[in-house]
């Protein structure tokens, strides 16, 4: 077995993925803008975090569902008309597959953020208000979609301490104060809503130290 933690392959037209086996132990694995039509032959790289698929040719999902520790799995820019979401590991955090056919129908995001329940960004937009947004629940967060900047900076707000006991002792800097109807919803928020928040916020700083040391830009 070969020590290596990171492969790149991408732009080198390869239209087969193969010939992987002696790198079991990878990280992380970039094979974008090539000319696979299948994802194959990647059930022993057990150790898997990142896959990168981008500007291929492939038009279904097969060969992943192994990959238990995978993190960040990029499909953008691909020929996936229908997307099998049962075909990929639910560890998933970071998500990409805009570019597709099936992700011009818009409610792909609501379909895979229910589905994945690790998933905390999609195609380069944090999740968490859509996630509020289908326990019924509007928070702070309040303009969807957000850049990752911009919810970044509302969570670094948050902490246990600051928990807000109502909508009127929470002031967020650079966010205008709550409407009326914003307040009533906001004082909907349940434990398991805050729980989510804080989880989000979690993972959030865990995914940007994942994205360092993939090196992985917007």
């Amino acid at each position: 077995m070969v020590q290596a933690d990171t492969i790149h392959l991408e732009w080198q037209d390869l239209t087969t993925i193969d010939n992987l086996e002696l790198f079991s132990s990878i990280r992380s694995l970039y094979l974008q803008y090539n000319l696979i039509s299948k994802i194959e032959n990647l059930e022993f790289l057990t150790s898997l975090e990142f896959l990168s698929l981008e500007g291929n040719n492939i038009a279904s999902i097969s060969g992943i569902l192994t990959l238990q520790n995978l993190l960040y799995l990029n499909l953008a820019n691909n020929k996936i008309i229908v997307f099998d979401a049962t075909q990929v590991p639910k560890s998933i955090s970071i998500l990409k597959v805009g570019g597709n056919p099936f992700s011009e129908d818009i409610s792909y995001r609501i379909d895979l953020i229910n589905f994945f329940p690790e998933l905390e960004e999609l195609d380069n937009i944090p999740v968490l208000n859509e996630k509020l947004q289908i326990l019924g629940i509007e928070y702070f967060l309040i303009r969807p979609p957000q850049s990752r900047e911009e919810i970044k900076d509302n969570l670094s707000e948050i902490t246990e301490e600051t928990r807000p006991e109502s909508a009127m002792e929470t002031r967020i800097e650079n966010h205008r104060f709550m409407t009326e109807d914003e307040e009533v919803q906001f004082c909907k928020i349940t434990e398991k809503t805050w729980e989510l928040v804080m989880n989000s916020k979690k993972r959030m700083e865990d995914l940007q130290k994942l994205r360092e040391g993939f090196r992985v830009n917007k």
